[in-house]
This record gives C-alpha cells, sequence and structure tokens, in this order.
C-alpha cells in the first residue's frame, strides 16, 4: 500500500471527532476529549510509530520465517535426546542461527528510519511543536527555507531594505516604519512574489491555512467581513477554508477536525457560529480568534463593536424623534451581542425615563423569521412606533412587513439596523443603520490569528473595539 495512503488513512482513523479509534472509546465509557493522538507532543511520536510497525511487521516477519524454515530439525532432536528445554534450544540454537538475519532486520530499520520522511509528513508535519522531527523533514526544511530566502532578498534589493525587515513585512510584524512596509510591498506587488505556503508547512510545522467559520454565507455582514479576512490571510500568507454552520453546530466538529488533522493552523469564529463546549475542545491546543461575540469562561482574542454603545445611539435617534413605544428585534438568546445590545437599549429607556417592556424584544435568527408568521405577528400586534431591528437582512423583512401589512406610509416608518450592509441603501426607503467596520473586523481578525500563529508578535490587546457609525438615512 502506498504510505500517503497509509498516512491518510491512520490520520483519519486517529482523528479525535471523527476517527473510530475515539469513537468506540466513546462507546465504552471513555472520556476522549484529551485523546489527542496526532495533536499532543506526548502521544505523537508513539502514535506514528504503532504505524510504522503495523506497516513493516509483515515483511520481518516474512524475513524471520523463511530462516526458520533453513534451520534442520536435527538441530532440535539432538537436543531434546541430551535433555535441554524449550528455552535452552531457543537460547542456544535459534537465536545463533537467526542472528544474521536479525542483523540485517537491524541495518534495513536504520537505513528505512533515515530516510523516512513521508508517513510521518503525511500525519504530523513533524509536529506538534517538534516531537516527530525526523533527519529527513528537518533536511527539506531547511531547503525550503533556502530556497525561500533567495526571492526575499530579491525583494529587500528592490525595496532597498534589510532581509530582515522584508521578513517582518510578509509576517505582518508591527514595528515597521509605514514607508519601508511601502516599499517592500510595492517591491513585492512588482515581482509578483507569493509566499510559499508548501515552503513555510515544511519548515514550521504548520498547514499554512487557517479556517473561517460564518454562520451563513446568505447574509452580507458575514461575506463583507469574510472579503477583509481572506485579504488578510493572503498578505499573510495563509490559504483560508470557508465553512457555513447554516444553524446547525454540529457542523463545526468537521472543521475542527481539519485542526487535529493537521489542515489547518487555527479558526476564525463570526457571530453565533461557537459556544463554550465548542470552545473548549480547542482552547490550550488550538489559536482562535472570536469576532462579534464573547463566550464567558473563554479566554480568546475578540474584534467587535461596543455593541451596548451602539444600541443605545440606536435607541436615543429613534426617542429623540419622539418615538415612545420602541420594539427591538434582536438575535439568539444565548448571544452576548445579544445580551449588550438589549443592555444599550435599556440604558436608553432608562435615560428618557420610560418604562421597559419585557414584551417589546423578540429574539431569533433572521432564518426563523423568514420560516414563521411570529415577527408578522409580533409587529402587527404591538402597535410601535420605533423599531430597532439586529441585522439589515432582518430588517428588510421587517420593513417590507410594515409598508405592506400595515399600510404605514415609508415617510413614516422609524426604524434602525444593524450591519451597514449594500441592503440599507437598496430597500424602499433607504435603512438608518449602525454601521460596523466589516472589512477592518475581518481583516484584523485574521491579523490577530496570524500572529498567535508566528507566535512572534504578543498581542498589545486581547479585545479589539471598532469604531461603529449611525449613519441616517430615510428611515
Amino acid at each position: 500500500m502506498s504510505t500517503v495512503a497509509i498516512g491518510l488513512t491512520w490520520g483519519f482513523l486517529y482523528d479525535p471527532m471523527l476517527g473510530p479509534i475515539n469513537q468506540i472509546l466513546r462507546h465504552f465509557g471513555f472520556n476522549t476529549n484529551s485523546l489527542l493522538w496526532l495533536g499532543d507532543k506526548k502521544t505523537a511520536m508513539i502514535s506514528v510509530l504503532i504505524v510504522v510497525v503495523w506497516n513493516f511487521a509483515s515483511f520481518y516477519m516474512i524475513l524471520f520465517n523463511a530462516s526458520l524454515s533453513t534451520i534442520s530439525d536435527d538441530y532440535y532432536e539432538a537436543a531434546s535426546l541430551d535433555g535441554s528445554t524449550k528455552l535452552q534450544q531457543f537460547s542456544h540454537i535459534t537465536m545463533p542461527l537467526l542472528w544474521p538475519s536479525i542483523m540485517n532486520a537491524v541495518v534495513l530499520s536504520i537505513v528505512g528510519s533515515l530516510k523516512t520522511f513521508d508517513l510521518f509528513y503525511m500525519m504530523t508535519k513533524g509536529g506538534p511543536g517538534a516531537s516527530t522531527e525526523l533527519m529527513g523533514t528537518y533536511m527539506y526544511k531547511q531547503g525550503f527555507t533556502y530556497f525561500k530566502m533567495a526571492s526575499v532578498k530579491e525583494i529587500a534589493r528592490r525595496a532597498g531594505v534589510s532581509t530582515a525587515t522584508v521578513s517582518r513585512v510578509l509576517n505582518n510584524f508591527d514595528s515597521v516604519k509605514e514607508e519601508n512596509r511601502r516599499r517592500v510591498l510595492e517591491a513585492v506587488d512588482s515581482m509578483g512574489y507569493q509566499v510559499n505556503v508548501q515552503a513555510r508547512s515544511l519548515r514550521t510545522s504548520k498547514s499554512g491555512s487557517i479556517i473561517a467559520l460564518i454562520p451563513t454565507i446568505r447574509n452580507p455582514l458575514f461575506a463583507e467581513m469574510l472579503n477583509g479576512l481572506l485579504t488578510q490571510a493572503k498578505k499573510g500568507g495563509y490559504n483560508v477554508f470557508v465553512g457555513t454552520i447554516e444553524g446547525n453546530l454540529e457542523n463545526v466538529d468537521q472543521y475542527i477536525s481539519m485542526l487535529y488533522s493537521h489542515q489547518a493552523d487555527g479558526i476564525v469564529f463570526f457571530s453565533s457560529t461557537f459556544n463554550a463546549q465548542i470552545l473548549e475542545k480547542l482552547e490550550g491546543h488550538f489559536p482562535f480568534v472570536l469576532c462579534n461575540e464573547s463566550v464567558a469562561g473563554i479566554e480568546a482574542p475578540l474584534v467587535s463593536i461596543n455593541n451596548e454603545q451602539a444600541s443605545y445611539d440606536a435607541a436615543t435617534y429613534l426617542l429623540q424623534k419622539g418615538c415612545r413605544n420602541l420594539a427591538y428585534i434582536a438575535g439568539h438568546t444565548t448571544s452576548s451581542s445579544t445580551a449588550q445590545r438589549i443592555a444599550g437599549y435599556k440604558r436608553a429607556l432608562e435615560e428618557y425615563r420610560l418604562p421597559f417592556n419585557e414584551r417589546s424584544i423578540i429574539n431569533g435568527s433572521n432564518s426563523d423569521f423568514r420560516k414563521t408568521p411570529i415577527l408578522q405577528e409580533f409587529i402587527t400586534k404591538g402597535d410601535y412606533d420605533g423599531f430597532i431591528v439586529n441585522s439589515d437582512l432582518k430588517a428588510a423583512f421587517v420593513l417590507n412587513k410594515l409598508i405592506e401589512q400595515l399600510h404605514i406610509p415609508p415617510d413614516q416608518i422609524n426604524l434602525v439596523s444593524f450591519d451597514g450592509t449594500y441592503l440599507a441603501d437598496i430597500t424602499i426607503p433607504p435603512m438608518t443603520t449602525i454601521t460596523q467596520p466589516m472589512l477592518d473586523i475581518g481583516a484584523l481578525a485574521a491579523k490577530m490569528l496570524i500572529q498567535l500563529l508566528d507566535g512572534k508578535t504578543p498581542l498589545r490587546k486581547k479585545t479589539r473595539i471598532l469604531p461603529h457609525q449611525l449613519m441616517i438615512r430615510k428611515t
């Protein structure tokens, strides 16, 4: 069987989430959350050696069996007549006559270990850390590193800077003068240079890929954030796997398994694509960055806007227009951003000495409202004069219902939406929005993750709050 096929097969068997080994252990009641066969320095080498033994044991058994067949039965018969035991026969007849075959096996094993590369590279790439580093993987890493340096030298010569400066720019270090950064990037563009992902993966025992998980591709908010992430990841020399959850958190497991199988190095979670149980599987094992949402008890880098202040600004705007019966159409009840936005909404009501009505808030995802009449009933029965909606996608639906169902003239609708996507401009009337810096959120999340992966530049702040803006249109 091909060594590559063997590596892929056993990599799947060892997969901590979907692999048959851990699934069987879980079936018998074992806790397999900490069993990261190829992802733990303590078990990685042993796990690969088991595969090596499985792969080559049959060959050596054939070799020894052939040698045993050449030993005459006369030796054992004579030894038995002299009263020797089976152990004595083994030590004084079998072992001495097998010794040449044993030495051949030892020599073949040593030679084979010196040239081993493909199996270890397919299964671990020499990682985690350098726990499965071999001479073959080390030599390949050095070769690829040397090859890359030639290109770096050319860029440095073109930009008039040192190779160290080029390296810092290509690895997204902050400690570079803007003028030097500009010259390096111009040289990179003019030469058509691209970071060699394969070379870096060999050099660093990394795959050169990251994962971006978004709730749905249908919401233009996440498409814009993803665009920012892709641009920044490309600058950093990383490929991106894009995953969509579509309301089913169980889909996350297949992407997390990519981390354990070394197909990706880190992950960015957008909005409500995660929970504490999911993140606990990653904490301490793989780097990850959160966008828009934090999780209690989980210490991780976060990129977001000030959701409480943004909601306060939205409610204050409507209250200043004379609205006194506001409705808040929120997201998931378990979402941290939902809780923060409702807190800002309540703060604005308190400042205007208006009572808070629990019935003025409705929670749920965008898909919930498209599939059920709950939002329509909420709008038509509440007699509200102002609406705060947690997304442009949902707000477009609300706006349509207000005009078609309640026959409210467009110029009399008071509505503020979150996000500031293109949907706010194309609705009739255009929607006033709390505009988020979507491209910047995605780009900064990618930059923070790459910094964590490189481990060279510490994060100055784990939580980065970007500014929002109240974009007043006609609603």
